[in-house]
């Protein structure tokens, strides 16, 4: 929309900003950030606030130049998320097999 016709609906960026919060609870949530389940609707211990555009600052072409000059930061990218699941499959086995130990009073 913003390449046609230099507009970002409200609807389509209040949408974006809610599936974007969701992803940010869940991910913390898989990642072991939290302990919270991520709730669809409500607001938890992850807060994500983003700023509407002006009208003035959007320009029609700049998304496809984005998009060109992201594909070495997508490299890069992939490399860092096969490191980080491999550390969080690490860490769920690390918790699986670690007995739980038990305070005692002295």
């Amino acid at each position: 929309m913003v390449l046609f016709r230099q507009k970002y609906p409200r609807w389509w960026f209040d949408f974006n900003l809610e599936a974007t919060k969701f992803s940010t609870r869940a991910g913390a949530y898989l990642l072991l950030l939290t302990d919270e389940y991520p709730s669809t609707d409500e607001e938890q211990s992850i807060h994500l606030t983003l700023d509407y555009p002006a009208q003035g600052e959007l320009n029609r072409w700049l998304p496809l130049i984005k998009w060109i000059l992201a594909i070495p930061h997508y490299i890069v990218l992939s490399v860092l998320l096969t490191v980080e699941i491999v550390l969080v499959l690490i860490g769920w086995v690390v918790i699986l097999i670690t007995p739980k130990t038990t305070r005692r009073n002295p």
